[in-house]
């Protein structure tokens, strides 16, 4: 019996690993859940080999790899062609892998069963080796491995046992009638997903992960790390996470276009998981504001204070662990506490990004952020008065001297500058004052952020708006000030960023785009710009499509995508080819001199001999 489950699961694990990075995003997901029972407690499913096929072979033009894969691997489909048996697969169908109800894990080793898509079964059990039983069902043998079919309307059924054969066959309800709409928004347009319900998962693995966490719970203990309070707190998060989940699925969508790679989980209805789940999605761009410069990563998040404010005792644990863990001012830490607090329900909202700065600039590196709150002033009052506490808090022989020097070399001060009528504060480094810090550092700090070295400018450019800036001086300062008051969407309107956010999720809660171009372009530059050698043998050309990672939700769920632009592939094949090409020349430019120096010393030889 073992060996039967090991066939199917193996089965399940190829599913998921081959096909993720060679389908098609568009294919009709939804309707291929109409094959699935409805008391299932999980699946995977790829609606079309043949799709799957078309799009692995495109995939290989676009990404311009033909000469480097083996004829016989140029088509999916090619396996399955060689083998009679299988040549009655629908291969325009879907190929489904369901897990029925288990209560134990062995009996979830035969729950599995596999849904071949056939208009004609019968070539498939004659080449299985089939027996038909008095029930209806089929003995078959599968690579050397006994197992079980029956037939259904257009499919095949393979599993550990008959009567799931028979059951999963015989089923008339759809698994997509029991899916929420929140369910159904995930899965649209995927081309390959494995979803789960949670709560039988957890029931059937209840006793092994309570072990683990009481395991993990007893080492931090052992550590002084967690105290009673905090122990029990992150008890009830985890119990809160595990008694809310309703489902958790992971999917892929492919096209000419991209790479997404999808994540989504779904609580039950009221849980307090689900109210946590509750965020802010907005239409509009989370990049506004922001400087126009190239960013090598740009990134924004939506805030509602309100819904920050039902939530704000979490951060309450922490603080009770470093008060029993630490000789903190009690005083003092509460007071850090309740400003942190206050401080956090102002925030309505963030941006920022690091980027190149202008060639005629000063430096090579800048960083900007673009805080939204409710109250500027207060933020920034807030600020200047977690600062002090923190300060003072520092001076305890918990805290690592090198953290310590790092402290003592920093100083925060308030109304500090005045740039476009608004006042800053600055942070800043003094790095003179660091053991670890030379002339030659000084001077390479200088050359990637500008002569100020490290400092940060803060400040409030209006009742609504506070501006973060790192590098570049003071010509740095004013643009971001420009930009973030007038809220214009440089970087959301360009056209790497409207690209790749087409393919994704309108409403948003978060947004990251990296740009893996720049930043290996920003690695070429800082060796240049401190005289060492370049490490990288390569070039990449500007693509212009970051890759993008997503998240949205609310109430009851939420999703996060990573999605890949075909570009980005296309650059590493590029680079690949370039690469190996590089080394083919080498070795035979080795080979040449070396079979010359042999040829060269033979000669030689040759003339000193005596005739």
């Amino acid at each position: 019996m073992k060996s039967r489950n090991g066939l199917l699961w193996a089965f399940v694990l190829g599913v998921l690993v081959f096909t993720p990075t060679i389908v098609r995003a568009g294919d009709p997901m939804i309707d291929a859940l109409a094959a699935i029972p409805e008391d299932a407690i999980g699946f995977a499913c790829l609606p079309s080999l043949e799709q799957l096929d078309a799009d692995y072979r495109q995939a290989i033009v676009d990404l311009g790899v033909q000469e480097l894969v083996p004829p016989m691997a140029q088509s999916l489909l090619m396996p399955l062609k060689m083998v009679p048996m299988f040549m009655t697969v629908d291969t325009k169908q879907p190929v489904i892998i369901v897990a029925m109800p288990a209560k134990t894990m062995a009996e979830l080793g035969q729950s599995a069963a596999l849904i071949l898509p056939t208009s004609d079964p019968k070539p498939i059990l004659t080449g299985m080796m089939g027996q038909e039983s008095d029930d209806g069902t089929w003995k078959v043998n599968v690579f050397g491995t006994p197992m079980h079919a029956a037939t259904g309307p257009g499919k095949l059924i393979l599993a550990s046992t008959p009567e799931m054969a028979k059951h999963v066959a015989g089923s008339t309800k759809s698994y997509a009638s029991k899916l929420t709409k929140e369910q159904k928004g995930f899965l649209e347009k995927l081309d390959v997903v494995v979803w789960v319900e949670a709560p039988p998962l957890i029931e059937m693995f209840r006793p092994q992960i309570d072990g683990l966490v009481m395991m993990a719970m007893m080492s931090n203990m052992g550590q002084g790390a967690v105290n009673e309070d905090g122990a029990r707190a992150q008890k009830e998060q985890i119990e809160m996470l595990l008694s809310g989940m309703a489902g958790v699925g992971v999917g892929v969508a492919v096209d000419r276009v991209g790479l997404d790679l999808r994540f989504g989980m779904t609580a039950k209805k009221d849980s307090e998981l689900s109210k946590q789940m509750a965020g802010v999605a907005s239409s509009r761009s989370l990049l506004r504001g922001l400087p126009s410069e190239d960013f090598l990563i740009a990134m924004g998040v939506a805030a509602d204070p309100e819904q920050t404010k039902e939530s704000i005792a979490e951060i309450d644990p922490a603080f009770a662990m470093l008060e029993a863990d630490t000789e903190l001012d009690k005083e003092k830490l509460n007071k850090l506490k309740e400003a942190v607090k206050e401080w956090i329900v102002l925030f309505a909202g963030a941006r920022g990004s690091i980027h190149f700065l202008p060639e005629d600039g000063d430096g090579l590196i800048g960083a900007a952020a673009v805080i939204e709150t409710t109250d500027s002033k207060r933020w920034m009052e807030l600020l200047d008065q977690m600062a002090g506490i923190g300060v003072e808090l520092i001076s305890i022989p918990e805290f690592e001297e090198d953290f310590k020097e790092f402290v003592a070399a920093s100083s925060f001060t308030m109304g500090a500058e005045e740039i476009a009528k608004a006042q800053f504060a600055h942070w800043m480094v003094d790095v003179a004052k660091l053991e670890e810090v030379d002339d030659e550092k000084m001077a390479a700090l200088k050359k990637l952020f500008g002569e100020d070295g490290l400092l940060v400018r803060i400040g409030a450019v209006n009742d609504k708006t506070v501006v973060f800036a790192f590098g570049g001086g003071e010509s740095h300062v004013k643009k971001l000030i420009e930009t973030a008051r007038s809220g214009r969407d440089v970087i959301g309107e360009s056209a790497g960023v409207k690209k790749v956010s087409a393919e994704l999720p309108s409403q948003k809660s978060m947004a990251m785009y990296i740009a893996a171009d720049r930043i290996v372009t920003l690695i070429k530059r800082v060796t240049k710009v401190l005289g060492e050698e370049d490490e990288i043998p390569f070039d990449v050309p500007r693509i212009d499509a970051p890759i993008t990672i997503v998240g949205s939700g609310a109430a009851g769920w939420t999703r996060a995508d990573l999605y890949i632009p075909m570009e980005v592939g296309a650059a590493c094949a590029t680079v690949a080819k370039e690469m190996k090409a590089k080394e083919e020349a080498e070795a035979k430019a080795a080979k040449e001199a070396a079979a010359k120096e042999a040829s060269e010393k033979a000669k030689s030889e040759g003339a000193e001999s005596p005739e």
